[in-house]
């Protein structure tokens, strides 16, 4: 009988060997698969940038589970930094789950975890995330994240901390202009 890595296992064996068995990587993508709670796993495969667990992430976008939803979606997107060649496909996942996903306040945070990939989405997803971004900045429903999400887009630096909670006194205008002439809308 084979035994099955736990995810604490395939981390450290990321960690400590620099090509590790194969097994790893298919226990790896069991756990993202099957487990109940596959955050954990979902966080070794962006951790170490295993591109290959990038379908399996992106299966859990549509999942039960608000937090995992969310997670999904942080964690793809940290997949698709490292020039993924189906970005575009993911993106449009993403765009869906940032627009349409039953949770309201989770929409404005998933479409603010693009912020730091939009410029590598085609011409047409960037100006879908950036018009998507714009209108959720607008409202006063979870902008704080829309808004940390243009910042990113147009690499300024800010801690979150930083930004007051109350809208619209964090919004600095002349940023979101830029933004809009960044990405044309």
């Amino acid at each position: 009988m084979t035994t099955m890595y736990t995810v604490d296992e395939i981390r450290d064996a990321y960690c400590d060997i620099a090509n590790p068995d194969p097994k790893f990587l298919r226990d790896l993508i069991y756990h993202i698969e099957m487990d109940s709670e596959p955050c954990k796993a979902m966080s070794v495969a962006a951790d170490f940038a295993l591109i290959e667990a990038t379908p399996y992430v992106a299966n859990h976008l549509g999942h039960k589970k608000r937090d995992v939803r969310e997670s999904a979606a942080g964690k793809l997107c940290r997949l698709l930094a490292n020039d993924h060649p189906d970005i575009d496909m993911y993106a449009a996942k993403l765009y869906h789950v940032a627009k349409y996903d039953d949770d309201v306040s989770n929409r404005a945070l998933i479409a603010g975890f693009t912020g730091r990939i939009i410029d590598l989405f085609s011409p047409n997803m960037r100006n879908q995330f950036a018009e998507l971004l714009l209108s959720y900045a607008q409202l006063t429903l979870d902008i704080k994240f829309a808004y940390q999400g243009m910042l990113k887009s147009m690499d300024e630096k800010y801690e979150s901390g930083d930004i007051p909670p109350m809208y619209p006194d964090f919004v600095d205008v002349d940023k979101v202009q830029r933004f809009r002439d960044k990405y044309n809308i």
